[in-house]
């Protein structure tokens, strides 16, 4: 089993990564069989070598993007929320991740506007 931690300036930074949602680093266990630990600055990932470096390219990807919140949305919730049912058996394709993200202001470390 490989490990890899990630760091980052500060704790705000990591946790917008998966929304402050505890749920999202499950889903990466859940969907990737890559345990994810977060704490102050870090985000600690576990597991097959070639799930870490994907996992940590999604996550590296959405932070130079830009993007001040990032969630994955596994295949199998795109099924569940939107397929299940179907008559006809339509799908997504197995493999089919999706990164979910916000960009703004904040962001780029400016506060974002508020009304």
């Amino acid at each position: 089993m490989a490990t890899e931690t990630l760091h980052f300036e500060n704790a705000r930074i990591a946790q917008q990564l998966f929304s402050n949602d505890l749920r999202n680093l499950q889903m990466l266990d859940d969907e990737l069989a890559v345990k994810a630990t977060a704490r102050d600055g870090w985000i600690r990932l576990e597991g097959a070598a070639e799930a870490i470096e994907e996992v940590a390219e999604m996550l590296a990807m959405a932070r130079e993007a830009g993007f001040r919140d990032a969630v994955h949305v596994s295949a199998a919730e795109l099924n569940e929320r939107y397929f299940a049912g179907r008559a006809d058996g339509l799908r997504v394709v197995p493999g089919e991740e999706f990164l979910v993200a916000t960009a703004g202001a904040a962001a780029r470390g400016t506060p974002a506007a508020s009304s």
